[in-house]
């Protein structure tokens, strides 16, 4: 059905803040040698430590699984070509696959040995009523398991295509799917605000980042623009985190923005080829950045969470 037009709004520019920097310094390559990475996740460990990372590389259809320091190695192959990672509040994965599903897995303990090929996901979601999904692309989990993902048609050719939208949705624990929202042009990643009561979605097909209030009782509101990133090169708005009090990080035209929680850009990090960004490390100041072969390290100021 047609949609009113979306709002606009200027082009977020640099505040008062923007000389502060948040993301501090030179990248490290942590892990190099892929297809094409994307959905990193941070795993934390026993008191916070020894945590490892988890990312996809979607070509190779493989979730690896790197410690730091490490060499990163396959855990779950294949995956149905995974892109967005999630952790439940059992510590279980929750992946947004390309291959049309959400699914719940367990990742092998460290030291225990599973064939990639060996671990079994279940199945959370693969259709609206009878109508397959695209390709779900990132999620995040709200406070009481709801799981909130995006679904644009990347991996779908047209004439394939059941839903006649690329959609935002919310997922309950029980089962029930519900559409957020269909007046996405592509949507993209996705991310909730420290407290759970705003999540943010990036709009892949008109370079926005739009956010939902998340009232008490779990009801998603109607999208309000939140900025529309600026032209600084390639690129789109893909991955997306916050960090403890509230900004947020996302890649995006020419690299790295940092925003505040009005969109105005704190920090722009001039990278090429970036699709998603995780806080991690014991002290959740590691951040994690997928950049195509890629796997990167910036230090922050602030941590995740």
């Amino acid at each position: 059905a047609p949609t009113a037009p979306a709002p606009t709004a200027p082009a977020p520019s640099p505040t008062a803040a923007a000389s502060e920097q948040f993301i501090l310094g030179e990248s490290k390559v942590v892990a190099e040698g892929f297809q094409f990475t994307e959905g990193p996740i941070w795993v934390k460990g026993p008191d916070n430590k020894g945590g490892v990372l988890l990312f996809s590389d979607i070509p190779a259809n493989t979730v690896f699984r790197l410690a730091p320091g490490g060499k990163a190695e396959p855990v779950r192959k294949p995956s149905g070509r995974a892109n967005g990672n999630a952790i439940d509040a059992d510590g279980t994965v929750v992946s947004a696959e390309s291959d049309g599903r959400i699914t719940r897995w367990s990742l092998p303990k460290a030291g225990e040995t599973v064939a990639p090929d060996a671990v079994k996901a279940s199945v959370l979601a693969q259709a609206l009523g009878e109508d397959r999904l695209n390709s779900p692309n990132d999620l995040v989990i709200l406070p009481g398991g709801r799981i909130v993902f995006t679904d644009p048609a990347y991996f779908v050719p047209r004439d394939a295509r059941k839903l006649k939208f690329e959609g935002v949705f919310v997922l309950a624990p029980g089962g029930e799917l519900k559409v957020v929202s269909e007046a996405y042009k592509r949507p993209n990643g996705v991310a909730t605000s420290p407290d759970g009561k705003r999540i943010y979605v990036a709009d892949a097909g008109a370079r926005e980042i739009w956010s939902h209030e998340v009232a008490a009782d779990g009801t998603i509101g109607e999208r309000k623009l939140l900025c529309k990133l600026p032209e600084k090169g390639r690129g789109v708005p893909d991955g997306l985190k916050t960090d403890r009090e509230g900004r947020i990080y996302t890649t995006g035209p020419g690299g790295l923005y940092v925003l505040d929680t009005q969109g105005a850009v704190l920090q722009h990090v001039p990278l090429q080829g970036c699709t998603n960004v995780a806080f991690g490390g014991d002290d959740g100041k590691t951040l994690y950045v997928t950049a195509s072969r890629r796997v990167l390290a910036f230090q922050t100021k602030v941590a995740g969470w």
